[in-house]
């Protein structure tokens, strides 16, 4: 099979990992970027794929004939070190990169603070309860 989705994407200039689940997803990308090299891709299985537009501007993954400079566990663990986790005990726990990307992103979002419209939102909306009561 050519195509294995899901795909990994890997932004070069910032390190960040996209995963798209269908090739539908994956016009989501710009082509421009697309054939500027911008991007690294791996498919479900960790093997590098390449990412190339056709001339109707739509964008595809096939499997790549060269391996990326980048294995997709480096990309993992590089994008753990980034967001400040240690990749160790996320990517060990589970070999699966889809996996692996679901509990980095939920760490991510676990450590999110609120913004300062949420903030006073709640402050807000607890002032009312107050008023209310």
């Amino acid at each position: 099979m050519d195509r294995i989705y899901p795909v990994f994407v890997r932004e070069n200039e910032t390190g960040d990992l996209m995963v798209f689940g269908s090739e539908n997803e994956l016009q989501y990308l710009e082509k421009v970027d697309v054939d500027a090299g911008e991007f690294q891709c791996w498919n479900a299985l960790g093997e590098a794929c390449s990412l190339s537009g056709d001339s109707k501007e739509w964008i595809s993954a096939r499997s790549a004939a060269r391996a990326n400079p980048w294995t997709l566990n480096e990309a993992l663990q590089e994008f753990a070190r980034r967001n400040e986790i240690d990749p160790g005990p996320v990517l060990t726990a589970s070999a699966d990169p889809i996996q692996a990307i679901a509990r980095l992103q939920a760490i991510i979002e676990s450590r999110k603070r609120p913004s300062i419209v949420d903030r006073l939102r709640v402050r807000l909306f607890s002032k009312h309860l107050l008023f209310t009561m």
